[in-house]
């Protein structure tokens, strides 16, 4: 902070907060690189929602996703309950 202005620079404003979305239950059969690429893939794919970074956890059956806009959060928290990851993987 700019002790004369009071100005915040721009890497620490809020517009560069990280906005994230726990995941609380992923499956624990999917490698966290696949697991990571599937989420980012389905979310921007289908429901057009910009991914910053993901990443799984797999052996604790979480994951983080850091989204652009607090909208988007809000969708993820407040709409989307569930997503497949993979269509292909369905019993």
């Amino acid at each position: 902070i700019n002790p004369t202005t009071g100005d915040i620079p721009a890497h620490m404003s809020s517009a560069k907060k990280d906005i994230l979305v726990y995941v609380p239950d992923i499956p624990s059969d999917i490698a966290d690189n696949d697991g990571e690429q599937m989420i980012q893939t389905r979310l921007q794919n289908t429901l057009s929602i910009k991914v910053k970074k993901v990443k799984c956890y797999s052996k604790l059956g979480v994951a983080v996703i850091q989204v652009t806009m607090e909208d988007h959060k809000t969708r993820l928290v407040s709409v989307v309950d569930s997503i497949v990851l993979d269509p292909h993987r369905i019993a």
